[in-house]
């Protein structure tokens, strides 16, 4: 089974926050993984070198993040 890293992202700065690792049949299957998370951050989803997806959070979620510009 293929194994994906999801890194969350600063919204402002773009830097990696944290990481998390998981298993998926297929790149079908790790994207269904991200459905229906509520986004507070950007994320990008990666097997291997291949980056596979990029998803912005809603503006509103970035204004409302820790460390956020006032």
């Amino acid at each position: 089974m293929p194994h994906y890293r999801l890194y969350h992202l600063d919204p402002h700065s773009g830097h990696i926050r944290t990481a998390e690792d998981f298993a998926a049949a297929d790149d079908a299957a790790a994207l269904a993984e991200l459905r229906g998370r509520r986004l507070a951050h950007p994320l990008e989803l990666w097997q291997g070198g291949r980056k596979l997806a990029h998803i912005d959070a809603p503006p509103e979620a970035a204004a409302l993040s820790p460390g956020s510009p006032d």
